[in-house]
């Protein structure tokens, strides 16, 4: 995210998160290669994702000293807002955890037919090729089927791959939190509209359903915030204000 030199610094819990999407978009363009030359192969697999990861965990292991500093943060401005307001902040956490229960649901018939379907041949083939009938959907983007087809070739089941799009819907969803802060929104308007993103039926019907939606979403809400005026300034507001 450092390239991005021109756009208002975020706290460092949102800046890794920032920093995941962006990571996923890189690597999910860069597994194209491998897959279009025959060779998506766990030996090349690891070769790639191994520099991701250890970056990934250097850089946690820079911010996490932040993070008891974070949860006390938040912890007192919980408590000092009204009663009200501490029921609809639990009501939005608890809607957010429970939704990786959504990976329990049903397949929808287009996840069962493609984008559940093309991964899984990738991994058992080692290559990217279209699916007879269905090569106008090689169209739109494979980032999400590319990273799937990687959890699949790890030999991960079929579970995961699921739960693998509700963490990336709860990162898209502390962008957004992010992008309200950025637009002047108090906290309480700044929990509204995540209740509003998780209670769309969007989320409500698309979750846990095999259906790769949610991936390159949170990848939209990135541009925005790397667009951002360098010059803008958060407001100072408590948790609940």
């Amino acid at each position: 995210m450092r390239f991005f030199t021109h756009r208002p610094i975020e706290l460092p819990m949102t800046e890794t998160v920032l920093a995941f999407i962006l990571g996923q978009g890189i690597l999910g363009s860069l597994l194209h290669f491998p897959a279009l030359a025959g060779q998506f192969t766990l030996p090349v697999l690891i070769s790639l994702i191994t520099p991701f990861a250890c970056w990934g965990l250097w850089h946690l292991y820079g911010v996490s000293g932040t993070v008891p500093k974070a949860i006390s943060q938040l912890y007192q401005e919980f408590r000092s807002a009204p009663l009200s307001w501490q029921i609809m902040s639990l009501a939005v956490v608890f809607i957010l955890i429970a939704s990786g229960c959504s990976v329990a649901a049903a397949v929808t018939e287009d996840a069962r037919a493609y984008y559940m379907v093309l991964p899984k041949v990738v991994a058992a083939s080692h290559r990217l090729v279209p699916l007879p009938l269905y090569e106008d959907f090689s169209a739109v983007g494979l980032l999400a089927e590319m990273q799937l087809a990687a959890l699949f070739l790890l030999g991960m089941p079929g579970g995961s791959s699921r739960l693998f799009c509700w963490l990336t819907a709860l990162a898209g969803s502390v962008i957004l939190f992010a992008i309200s802060r950025c637009a002047g929104l108090a906290r309480r308007s700044q929990i509204i509209t995540l209740a509003m993103l998780l209670t769309s039926s969007a989320a409500a019907l698309l979750w846990g359903t095999g259906k790769t939606d949610f991936l390159p979403q949170p990848t939209g809400l990135l541009d925005i915030t790397t667009h951002s005026e360098a010059g803008m300034t958060y407001p100072e507001r408590t948790l609940l204000s």
